[in-house]
């Protein structure tokens, strides 16, 4: 299976998990804790034959007061690399959505 194809699959069955615990706000993440976050659920992903083990050189690409989207270069569980895309945003009930994955994220509405 190509990197991409996993990365898709994995990332649109595990995108969307909510934070748990004490609630931050978008602007209290910077892309490192995003990055963190992101692998923490990549790593919950057992049943998907390629996770995401780390994120490094992680950077911002934009934001707002509701969503922060990120880049950085993704370790997969076969030792690979490839780039990897995430955001975190506050969705329409509050709370703080991490998302992780290799597309690009859709332009929000204006």
């Amino acid at each position: 299976m190509k990197t991409d194809t996993a990365l898709r699959l994995g990332g649109a069955l595990t995108a969307a998990l909510l934070l748990g615990g004490c609630q931050p706000s978008v602007a209290d993440m910077d892309c490192a804790k995003i990055a963190e976050e992101s692998v923490r659920i990549w790593g919950e992903a057992k049943d998907r034959p390629l996770r995401v083990t780390a994120i490094a050189k992680e950077r911002e690409v934009s934001r707002s007061e509701k969503e922060a989207r990120c880049v950085g270069e993704a370790t997969l569980s076969d030792n690979r690399t490839t780039p990897v895309n995430m955001r975190a945003y506050e969705a329409d009930n509050g709370t703080v959505v991490v998302e992780s994955g290799d597309t690009p994220f859709a332009e929000p509405p204006r």
